[in-house]
């Protein structure tokens, strides 16, 4: 495989780039991508005009409303109020345990990752003082069922707003895709494999659970916002189908209005302190990453790349299929899975040309796999880092081993039954 002087230049920029986000810090990973998308402009890899339109506007926009909404939303407490109804008195312990892990996956997907476990660590605390046991492996479950469920819809995770990006999908289609069964469903099935997981994990957990500690509801205002967001969402799924930034617009709309709602009820300060604080790096992460990736693609390697799994699996789809999805879930293992998701959907696409496959079942396992990868290794996500924080601060130092314990099997048993059913319903 010969690559030319320009084709060489980038993809040199590229490994830099790799290899600076393995090794940054998280505040930092927005200025290294930054700094490689300027590198590519400024050599003429890629024009201005090139860079822009490399990048997915209606993603960038969908992060950056669902932000704003997510904040609002955590600070009204009506998920740490359902949460605690959820999880009442009189459970049995192993049962709570589980519940709470189901609870923290089902507010993640429409809440952001970290912020779904930070809204259901105090209950864990309470749960795991009162029966006098290890806070550490409710937390890392939290954690491992969030990242799964991230995966489920538009507006769960970065990597399921990439692939509507890259597949051009609607809310809907994450639920019903071209007359088949869409993402969502197929992480529900990871989801029941995963549950059986932590079902084995908790044996230990005895007696019954406590009261746990009471929550007061801000104001409903912010979860209305967001009902009516999926609402609006799947509506203009149906009826306005061309609206190429739509989900995006939405998102700022209804994130605007979040945060006026906010302003309105405490103080414009308090509210910029407050958004200060958010993730707002990796908004930018992603908007550098798409400039990077479009290198890739403007001058050729993304072909090359494809041509060269195609000759790796033999002319196969399904040892391209199976090399993808697995080969996800490694390198996700210790790889941010947003650049890696990036890089990899025009890689499935063109794969996909290649060897006469839909591309939904390259690209869809590839996602699944990235996503549900982070879950073997404490540093593979940002949940985990915080999960393994917050049981830190309790005096119980989380291993690379002991979280490997629950999120290896995790991992294998939640990927392995949507790499089963996807093959079936996608070949």
């Amino acid at each position: 495989m010969t690559l030319t002087t320009l084709q060489l230049v980038t993809l040199i920029l590229f490994g830099a780039t790799y290899v600076s986000l393995v090794f940054a810090f998280r505040w930092k990973l927005p200025i290294v991508a930054a700094a490689c998308a300027a590198l590519l402009l400024w050599p003429g890899l890629m024009t201005p005009r090139s860079a822009w339109a490399a990048v997915n506007w209606n993603v960038v926009l969908l992060y950056f409303g669902m932000l704003l909404l997510t904040e609002t939303l955590v600070l009204s407490k009506a998920p740490a109020v359902l949460a605690e109804k959820l999880v009442g008195e009189g459970l049995s312990a192993r049962w709570a345990a589980v519940l709470v892990c189901i609870v923290a996956g089902t507010i993640s997907i429409v809440v952001e990752n970290v912020a779904a476990v930070l809204i259901v660590a105090p209950i864990v605390l309470a749960v795991a003082r009162r029966l006098k046991t290890s806070p550490a492996p409710l937390l890392i479950g939290a954690a491992v069922s969030s990242n799964l469920q991230g995966a489920a819809t538009m507006i769960g995770d970065p990597p399921s707003m990439l692939l509507a990006g890259a597949l051009e999908m609607n809310f809907n289609d994450f639920f019903w895709y071209r007359g088949r069964l869409g993402l969502f469903f197929l992480v529900q099935a990871a989801a029941l494999m995963g549950t059986a997981v932590l079902w084995v994990v908790f044996r230990r957990y005895t007696g019954k659970v406590p009261a746990p500690e009471a929550q007061r509801l801000e104001s409903a205002i912010p979860l209305l916002l967001l009902v009516l967001l999926v609402v609006a969402l799947a509506a203009s799924s149906v009826l306005l189908p061309q609206w190429e930034l739509g989900a995006g617009i939405l998102c700022v709309v209804f994130g605007a209005a979040a945060a006026l709602w906010w302003i309105r009820r405490h103080t414009a300060r308090t509210f910029l302190r407050q958004v200060w604080a958010l993730d707002w790096g990796t908004g930018f992460f992603i908007i550098g990453i798409f400039v990077v990736v479009g290198a890739l693609t403007e001058v050729g390697l993304v072909d090359v790349f494809a041509r060269a799994l195609a000759g790796a699996s033999g002319g196969s789809v399904l040892v391209a299929y199976t090399l993808l999805v697995w080969g996800s879930v490694a390198g996700s293992a210790f790889i941010d899975n947003v650049p890696f998701v990036a890089a990899m959907l025009p890689v499935c696409a063109g794969l996909a040309a290649r060897l006469g496959a839909p591309v939904e079942l390259l690209a869809f396992g590839m996602v699944v796999g990235a996503s549900v990868g982070g879950n073997i290794t404490p540093i593979g996500a940002s949940a985990n880092i915080v999960a393994v924080g917050i049981a830190r601060r309790e005096g119980d130092a989380v291993s690379f081993g002991r979280f490997l314990a629950i999120g290896l099997p995790f991992t294998l048993l939640s990927t392995g039954i949507v790499y089963l059913l996807l093959w079936p319903l996608w070949r």
